[in-house]
C-alpha cells in the first residue's frame, strides 16, 4: 500500500477533508492518506 503523509499547521478545515477524499479515491489503487506523526527520542533512550 502506498501512503500519503500530510503535515499541517493551524489550518484544520482542509486537511481532514483531503485525507478522507484521498482514502475514498485511492482505495481501489492501494493508496491511503494519513496525518504525519512527528516525535523524538529522550536522552538515553535507544532510537527505534
Amino acid at each position: 500500500m502506498k501512503k500519503v503523509g500530510l503535515l499541517c499547521g493551524r489550518e484544520y478545515s482542509f486537511p481532514p477533508a483531503f485525507i478522507v477524499r484521498v482514502n475514498e479515491l485511492g482505495k481501489k489503487d492501494g493508496v491511503a492518506a494519513e496525518f504525519v506523526k512527528l516525535g523524538g527520542t529522550r536522552m538515553g533512550e535507544p532510537a527505534k
